[in-house]
């Protein structure tokens, strides 16, 4: 395993202890669509960490970001 798989593999396991406690969090907290949304956002992009981004996965992302920003009522798209 190169350095760069190491770190990649180091990232997603940390957004899988964040996405472990986030399921022990009362989901009508405010904050925890937000939350919910960035660590989807997060993971997908540290399992690609070593390759390229697919058209699909950087609109996936796009939206992840989109429904936290909303969810946190920082804008509204349509």
């Amino acid at each position: 395993m190169d350095f760069s798989t190491d770190v990649s593999a180091s990232l997603l396991r940390r957004v899988r202890e964040i996405e472990s406690v986030l399921s022990g969090v009362a989901e009508h907290h405010p904050y925890w669509p937000a939350a919910h949304y960035l660590t989807q956002a997060l993971s997908l992009l540290f399992e690609r960490w070593n390759g390229r981004l697919t058209q699909e996965e950087l609109e996936e992302i796009k939206w992840y970001l989109e429904k936290a920003a909303q969810s946190l009522g920082l804008f509204h798209t349509s």
